[in-house]
């Protein structure tokens, strides 16, 4: 931990002085477990131990989230504090919180694990705060912390020796040696870089000697493991200090070739760059999101311990349907219609396009999507047709392959604009207009073999269960199209 200044060491008094304080706040753990409000929803799902015991790891952002991922079947969570959280800008936890929290997870049967992050890098002068954080920890009694700072390892081993350590993925362990090396510190599990192919991470969970964790389900950095410092140079805002401002999703001008990664080259107006390159526009870093359903049981094989959703920073009801829908997969209890259907489902909720990344091997290609940025949604049709209806609109022509229903967003992708239609649906059904003004009829006019997409967004949350609240732009009992 440093910030760039010379420090005096603590004297030998001053440490036997820390010592003791930290030796008083180990003491009880309370025992008298608060009373916490249940989730809604009746019948709480139990993990399934049907096939082996592999965790299912889910994100608690804040504590609805978190309260939706226990209800349906995660193992267990992981939060933060509002203190050095990876996700500053998460809802996060107040201390009285985290405490209830761990309380109501130690309480279901089978009992859940609460893990907190202290994932961030620390500055020298925050030392105080990083003790008094342990501190909290260690009374909640929580089952584990996540650590990228060794600073933060070397405190929490002297002062906390009960908190178990568990190694971010920020410390981008990509090897064998890595793992073994994070043993002997004592971690007793790492999570592995999210670029290793299921063959790298076979290979070290089977000889590291310690737990590992793998990333499953959701966002991915363009830079290894996140650690980027982008974000830092360009607005001052650090990744490693939870603070990212996500630059890599912004629209860039590429001169040349566009790289394999690209799911498609970008479509928008080419340009001479000097007389000589082409130049296009396009996400040429805003990376696709990680999913790896088909891959869960060569995982579970390959001994990995427990399975990582990310998204601290989604809703409640996006992470209640993605532990769901990953609880019945570990388990079994998808058929494949099922589990299409439900793949569909989540991607209403919030998904950008899917990829397995570099699991089933480095020759991967379009890992990034250079069209659109965002919310994509479940792709239900295309247009077929921008109808003239007078007064200075127009109406688009579409059928639909999905039902669409109250507070349902329908989304138009417009080819080669990096840019999506914002309207109002009026009529609801297989077979639907939308009103749409003359200026956006214009650009929406294009050659047949270069359709326009739609996807349904906020849709279908679990089964027949449909996302409250009217979509941005739609007025309460209509449809709204969103950007």
């Amino acid at each position: 931990m440093s910030d760039g200044r010379s420090h005096t060491p603590a004297s030998s008094g001053q440490r036997a002085e820390v010592g003791s304080q930290r030796a008083e706040v180990r003491s009880q753990r309370p025992e008298q477990q608060p009373d916490v409000e249940r989730p809604m929803r009746p019948e709480l799902r139990a993990p399934g131990r049907g096939k082996s015991s592999v965790e299912l790891l889910a994100p608690g952002g804040d504590r609805d989230a978190a309260l939706a991922a226990l209800h349906y079947g995660a193992d267990a969570l992981y939060c933060g504090l509002q203190k050095f959280s990876a996700r500053a800008e998460a809802t996060n936890f107040e201390p009285e919180q985290l405490g209830e929290l761990v309380a109501y997870a130690h309480a279901l049967a089978p009992r859940r694990r609460v893990f907190v992050t202290v994932n961030t890098v620390v500055l020298e002068r925050e030392r105080a705060a990083l003790l008094d954080t342990l501190d909290v920890l260690d009374q909640a009694g929580v089952d584990a912390i996540i650590v990228q700072d060794f600073g933060v390892l070397r405190l929490a081993r002297r002062f906390f020796p009960r908190l178990a350590l568990h190694a971010s993925t920020q410390l981008a362990v990509h090897s064998l040696a890595g793992a073994e090396a994070l043993r002997e510190l004592g971690f007793r599990r790492v999570t592995l870089a999210r670029e290793l192919t299921l063959d790298e991470i076979r290979a070290i969970t089977a000889s590291c000697g310690i737990e590992t964790e793998v990333f499953i389900h959701g966002a991915l950095c363009y830079c290894y493991s996140g650690l980027c410092l982008y974000s830092s140079q360009l607005r001052g805002r650090s990744g490693n200090r939870g603070r990212c401002a996500y630059p890599c999703r912004a629209l860039f001008n590429m001169v040349g070739e566009p790289p394999a990664a690209f799911s498609q080259g970008p479509s928008t107006a080419e340009t001479q760059v000097s007389g000589v390159n082409p130049q296009v526009s396009g996400f040429a870093f805003s990376m696709k999101d990680l999913a790896l359903p088909e891959q869960v049981e060569a995982l579970r094989a390959a001994g990995v311990a427990s399975f990582k959703i990310e998204g601290r920073k989604k809703t409640a009801l996006y992470v209640g349907a993605t532990v769901d829908y990953y609880r019945r997969q570990l388990d079994g209890a998808l058929t494949p219609g099922e589990a299409t259907a439900r793949q569909e489902d989540l991607r209403t909720i919030f998904a950008r396009p899917w990829t397995q990344l570099y699991a089933g091997g480095r020759s991967q290609r379009g890992v990034v999507d250079s069209e659109l940025v965002g919310h994509r949604g479940a792709a239900i049709g295309r247009v077929e047709a921008v109808l003239a209806h007078g007064h200075g609109t127009a109406r688009l022509r579409f059928k639909t392959t999905r039902t669409l229903e109250r507070h349902d967003g329908v989304q138009i992708d417009i080819p080669g604009g990096g840019r999506r239609a914002d309207l109002l649906l009026v009529v609801a059904g297989r077979e639907a207009q939308l009103p749409v003004c003359a200026a956006q009829a214009r650009r929406l006019q294009a050659p047949p073999a270069d359709c326009h997409h739609l996807h349904a967004r906020g849709g279908q949350a679990f089964g027949a269960r449909r996302a409250g609240g009217a979509a941005r732009g739609g007025a309460p009992g209509g449809f709204a199209l969103s950007a």
